[in-house]
């Protein structure tokens, strides 16, 4: 069985790609599946060697927004070429008629993936809504909200993110390692934020608890990781790190691989979101048994599955308050966020399976 991933982002470290490769991971254990991917812009370079190391062929046609009919001609060609029996497009936009109209009267079931609540392009996304909504075989979303706000009152199912719980897997190693490099005492408390730099991670409620937390005497230290897609954000907030003289509190930084390593070091993590398709950092840390926050206006109730996820509004003494009490433990239970994992569904083999008897269901219709 042949099988198209297409990337309507950039396949970097965003949400939308580690879900994106999560799925892939979990299907090629499942399948002996020939999966190829298509991304558009930029492709990081340990994805890309993971993908080519697994005998997957990668294709990039440039920019697909700027060039369509250039985009549009190449990816019909391959198909044609490469007889996929399921091409899957992942995006949050109705921008994935361009996939739909490239892929017209061929053989290829097409599928298309919802992954956000909000789009930056919505004159683009209303324009072409009526074609998209007509013209795909299964239509999925990692939520109910991302699903309604894509797909309106035409039919998807929820094909949620899952994740590894091998991967995070608590550490004492990591744990010592990790604190060592960030010169963190066994009295300080490390909070965390692991998210893309742009508005709606909300990095800057995040500088205003460090100054709440600043004001109240607490022992802590702020680092942040992600990666800058657009714009100067990171930088912006570095400024205003040092404007506000929270230097010794807040360090930010690019992106981290070894999720697992950071989540074992650290005694909290922070998710003041404020537009949120599904969290799947949220997901992590209770896989972890690291306790989180998240912007309770904002996430899918959905994501608390476990006792290591609370939901508290948009208030900075609320927030402060909750890191207060946040208590400093040697070692995560990450066995019973595992346990959690795997009782809600959420395990990467579960989603797999579940996606595979969704596109044989399709292939007998």
């Amino acid at each position: 069985m042949r099988l198209l991933i297409i990337s309507t982002v950039e396949l970097s470290k965003n949400g939308i790609a580690s879900s994106i490769m999560s799925y892939y991971r979990a299907i090629l254990k499942q399948r002996n599946y020939e999966i190829d991917f298509l991304y558009t812009g930029f492709i990081d370079e340990s994805l890309k060697m993971e993908i080519l190391s697994n005998d997957s062929q990668i294709f990039c046609f440039g920019n697909r927004k700027r060039r369509p009919l250039h985009y549009i001609y190449l990816l019909r060609k391959l198909a044609i070429n490469k007889k996929y029996d399921y091409v899957w497009v992942h995006g949050n936009s109705s921008s994935m008629a361009f996939e739909e109209f490239a892929l017209r009267n061929l053989d290829s079931k097409i599928i298309v993936q919802a992954h956000s609540v909000m789009t930056n392009y919505s004159f683009l996304n209303k324009i072409l809504r009526r074609y998209f909504l007509n013209h795909f075989d299964l239509g999925l979303a990692v939520s109910k909200e991302a699903g309604t706000f894509l797909f309106k009152n035409k039919q998807f199912q929820i094909l949620p993110n899952g994740l590894s719980i091998k991967n995070y897997y608590f550490s004492e190693n990591s744990r010592m390692i990790y604190r060592e490099k960030y010169k963190i005492s066994s009295e300080t408390k490390l909070i965390i934020q692991l998210a893309t730099y742009t508005a709606v991670k909300n990095h800057k409620f995040s500088l205003e608890l460090a100054q709440e937390l600043k004001e109240k005497g607490i022992n802590f230290k702020f680092l942040c990781f992600g990666y800058t897609p657009f714009g100067n954000l990171k930088k912006e907030l570095e400024s205003e790190v040092e404007n506000n003289n929270l230097e010794n509190h807040v360090t930010l930084f690019d992106s981290i691989d070894d999720i697992k390593g950071i989540l074992s070091a650290t005694d909290g993590l922070i998710i003041p979101s404020i537009v949120e398709s599904f969290g799947i950092v949220a997901l992590e840390s209770q896989a972890a048994g690291v306790p989180v926050v998240v912007s309770s206006e904002h996430f899918i109730p959905e994501l608390k599955i476990s006792s290591f996820i609370d939901y508290l509004p948009l208030e900075v003494e609320k927030w402060a308050k909750w890191i207060e009490k946040l208590k400093i433990k040697e070692h995560h239970d990450s066995t019973i966020g595992g346990k959690a994992i795997i009782q809600a569904g959420l395990d990467d083999e579960t989603i797999a399976d579940y996606f595979i008897k969704l596109i044989e269901n399709i292939k007998n219709k």
